[in-house]
C-alpha cells in the first residue's frame, strides 16, 4: 500500500474478508487506497465482510451496489462483491475469466482484464469519492 494506484493497471486491490476486516478497518492508508483505486477507475474486489468496508469508504455519494444474500457475486462499475467463501476455493480447480462468470474469482479477474472502468467517470462517480 505504499505506492499510488496510478502507477499500475494491475493488480488492483482485493480487500480480504473475514476477521481481517476488523484489523484493517481503521487503517487510513488502506481506506485511502480503496478510494484512490475507485477514482482511478481500477477494479476492486471485496468478498465477505470486506464489502461493508468498501461501502463505508466510498460513502453514500456513490451508493455502491453490493451482493446481499445471493451466492452469485455482484459487479458494479468494476467493484466485485461476494458474500462469504466462493468457488473455486483454489486455482487448481480452474476458473473462467468471462464477463458473466458466476464465481468471484472469474468475475473479478475479468474486471482486472478491463484495466480501467471508464463508465465510472462517464457517469460522474469517480469524482464523487473523496481522495
Amino acid at each position: 500500500m505504499c505506492q499510488s494506484t496510478a502507477g499500475y493497471d494491475a493488480p488492483p486491490p482485493r480487500i480480504p474478508g473475514g476477521s481481517h476486516v476488523k484489523n484493517i478497518r481503521p487503517n487510513g492508508q488502506l481506506r485511502y487506497w480503496i478510494s484512490e483505486s475507485f477514482e482511478h477507475l481500477k477494479a476492486i474486489g471485496a468478498p465477505g465482510e470486506a464489502l461493508q468496508l468498501v461501502k463505508e469508504v466510498l460513502g453514500s455519494a456513490v451508493n455502491v451496489e453490493v451482493v446481499t444474500d445471493s451466492k452469485t457475486p455482484v459487479e458494479w462499475y468494476g467493484v466485485v462483491t461476494a458474500s462469504g467463501p466462493q468457488e473455486p476455493e483454489s486455482f487448481s480447480e480452474g476458473f473462467k475469466i468471462v464477463q458473466d462468470s458466476s464465481d468471484f474469482v472469474g468475475k473479478f479477474f475479468y474486471q482486472i482484464s478491463q484495466h480501467r472502468h471508464w463508465k465510472r467517470e462517464l457517469d460522474g462517480l469517480a469524482a464523487s469519492v473523496a481522495v
